[in-house]
């Protein structure tokens, strides 16, 4: 046991100062929270991962100040406007306004068949249910898994083959997920948790025989009743 850490000083910052909700009560901490960094076991990162994303995300919706954007809505609004006028001063003079048009349409459809199957291969053939009691680290590693990491993996699904590091770290750029790979996959050997990986193939072919085992489920609870 080590004696707890003196109550820290109230920030003086305008953002800080600001009326928060407190934290739920799953994130309470333990009495080994108020450890010297030293004498805390790895599990305590988590759970400041944890407390940090309920406190900033539930803020705002219970009366919490929540943390200030950079960007403004019309700047971002202004940014995507912008990219639709820069594609058909690009296009139009070679394919014409409505040729334009077809060829943007055309490059979101491909886009959308993509984006889907590179999304839901790492959550759609999860087997998970609502479990009130599952820490918010387990239920992560639980709902989502990793696609092996190649150079084509990495292109082809913009480095969301690391979905669990992505879950778990949100705000990180998709090309450092690689980097902290490792140390989720010590912690969830230390801890017994399992980390799901898969070959791209593997993955992909996965996403058809949950689709089917679902509408399998569909079809005998409403024509064989």
């Amino acid at each position: 046991a080590c004696s707890p850490l003196p109550a820290a000083k109230t920030p003086s910052s305008s953002l800080d100062s600001q009326p928060r909700t407190p934290c739920p009560g799953r994130c309470v901490p333990p009495p080994w929270a108020q450890c010297p960094a030293s004498e805390r076991p790895a599990r305590v990162s988590w759970r400041r991962v944890l407390c940090t994303h309920v406190w900033l995300g539930r803020g705002a919706r219970e009366g919490g100040a929540p943390p200030r954007l950079t960007v403004s809505l019309p700047q971002d609004l202004a940014w995507a406007f912008s990219y639709y006028a820069r594609f058909f001063i690009t296009f139009s003079p070679f394919y014409g306004v409505l040729g334009a048009i077809l060829f943007l349409n055309f490059i979101r459809f491909l886009e959308s068949h993509w984006f889907v199957w590179v999304t839901q291969m790492n959550h759609i053939v999860m087997e998970i249910d609502r479990e009130p009691y599952r820490d918010w680290f387990s239920t992560q590693l639980a709902a989502t898994c990793n696609v092996e990491q190649s150079f084509f993996n990495d292109w082809f699904s913009g480095h969301l083959n690391f979905q669990i590091e992505h879950h778990l770290f949100p705000t990180m750029p998709r090309h450092n997920l690689h980097k902290i790979a490792p140390l989720v996959k010590s912690l969830c050997a230390k801890h017994g948790i399992e980390y799901q990986e898969k070959p791209l193939l593997r993955a992909l072919m996965d996403i058809i025989g949950s689709l089917r085992k679902s509408g399998q489920l569909w079809l005998d609870a409403y024509l064989h009743k």
